[in-house]
């Protein structure tokens, strides 16, 4: 194997802006995900650091799937509310029973 070719069961994608579904290797990724990662990336950009870190790649999609992120003000306190309701809004977890109401 020589790297290139992915795998059958493989997670891809950046590990700071992982939606949950795509942490837990699921094969149908929808738009949901990118919803997720536009709501990671403007946590990083408002606050200079990714919504979840850890010490190995692994425990950050742990988190992704898991944990809840701090609100960014908690980083940056002059961050506007509306602005930060809607970077939460973004990275709020979806269940996959939300998801399939939501898709029907």
């Amino acid at each position: 194997d020589d790297g290139k070719i992915t795998r059958t069961g493989a997670i891809i994608g950046t590990p700071a802006y992982m939606a949950p579904e795509q942490a837990r290797g699921e094969s149908a990724i929808r738009e949901t995900a990118d919803v997720y990662a536009l709501g990671a990336t403007l946590f990083e950009m408002l606050t200079g650091r990714p919504p979840f870190t850890g010490k190995s790649t692994m425990e950050v999609i742990s988190k992704h799937r898991h944990a809840q992120f701090d609100k960014p003000s908690r980083y940056v306190p002059e961050i506007p509310r509306l602005l930060e309701d809607l970077v939460c809004q973004l990275l709020e977890k979806i269940r996959q029973s939300d998801l399939m109401m939501h898709w029907s």
